[in-house]
């Protein structure tokens, strides 16, 4: 196997480091990669282990010897409850990058499928813009080199960097393919069309549908947002027999699964949802997975917040769709002298 020409800063070495959740997929990856002869470390002491003192202070230690190496770092940014772990999750997040500049590592490519606080991506009514405070925390490490992450929630974040390069992956780079193949006989027969949850995500569902098959239509739903949340009022643009309806943030689900049942009171037969980040949190004391379940809708995500085999056991409404082996040509690409990350973007949908 061809050994890649490497850039003269991965020359030293390349490890992938991990979160524990993001253990398995960041096993894949590597694997793909050694098996590609790619040069890259990775053994079970790259699981970054958070230990917690008895006064609640974090601290990690760093265990493979990165000094002078390129790192690439998968973090999650998975609940273990809702109630402020995802803010414990981002400090976790920088001890481990502290430890790594202090271990003289040369740079860090950080792969944070999802970003938090994306939502929040400008102040409205005296509120914060959390998404550039995050933006700017992450800034403050100079080893930070990359920032690779799916369906921000608006692009413009990427700008909220100065230094950091952001490598955006839109969902539909994995879901338009496996679309195409799943619902092959119902595009052959002009039976298959991508609802976009608001009238914001309707640029996203027409990528997604123009990816998927050039003739592809969409419908958009309109929303209404109030103090209680979200309500769907109507349907832009006729429905077909299936649908996909799409979106970049799955949290409550009472969106988009409202979206699903006006599609079907619209005349639809068969409704799916997919969303980039299964984030999937309670609301009014109903978890969202009971509410798909109540439902009966099929929901396919990228499980960019990784839940584990028994969770989609549990839950076989929910369909992980992998991405490991775009990931590993992905690190590929921005190891390589001559890679381009849009070019494999643009491969991968065709």
């Amino acid at each position: 196997m061809t050994i890649p020409h490497l850039l003269s800063n991965c020359r030293d070495g390349v490890t992938i480091m991990t979160s524990k959740k993001m253990d398995s997929v960041a096993k894949k990856v590597a694997r793909r990669l050694q098996h590609k002869g790619v040069p890259i470390e990775y053994t079970r002491d790259c699981v970054i282990e958070i230990d917690m003192f008895c006064d609640g202070e974090l601290c990690t230690t760093i265990r493979p010897n990165v000094r002078d190496k390129v790192v690439f770092l998968f973090w999650d940014f998975t609940p273990n409850d809702f109630n402020g772990h995802l803010n414990i999750r981002m400090r976790e997040l920088e001890i481990a990058l502290s430890a790594l500049k202090y271990s003289s590592v040369r740079e860090v490519v950080l792969i944070m499928p999802y970003y938090p606080y994306s939502r929040q991506e400008r102040p409205l009514k005296r509120q914060p813009g959390s998404a550039k405070d995050f933006a700017e925390t992450l800034e403050k490490f100079s080893i930070i080199s990359h920032l690779v992450t799916f369906d921000l929630h608006v692009p413009q974040i990427a700008f909220f960097f100065n230094r950091i390069k952001v490598i955006n992956i839109p969902g539909h780079v994995i879901f338009a393919p496996f679309f195409r193949k799943m619902f092959q006989k119902e595009i052959a027969a002009g039976q298959l069309q991508i609802l976009a949850t608001d009238v914001g995500g309707s640029k996203r569902a027409r990528d997604c549908a123009e990816k998927t098959d050039a003739g592809l239509e969409i419908a958009v739903i309109d929303k209404r947002r109030d103090k209680d949340g979200s309500k769907a009022m109507k349907i832009i643009g006729t429905v077909s027999d299936t649908m996909i309806a799409y979106d970049d943030i799955g949290g409550t689900m009472g969106t988009l699964l409202d979206a699903c049942a006006m599609s079907l009171e619209e005349g639809s037969k068969h409704m799916f949802g997919a969303i980039t980040h299964n984030v999937c949190s309670p609301k009014g004391g109903t978890s969202a997975e009971a509410k798909i379940a109540a439902a009966g809708i099929p929901i396919f995500t990228l499980d960019t917040v990784p839940r584990g085999k028994k969770y989609y056991k549990k839950n076989p409404l929910i369909t992980r769709i992998p991405y490991e082996k775009f990931m590993a040509g992905l690190i590929l690409e921005i190891m390589s002298v001559d890679g381009s990350v849009g070019q494999l973007t643009e491969e991968w949908v065709r």
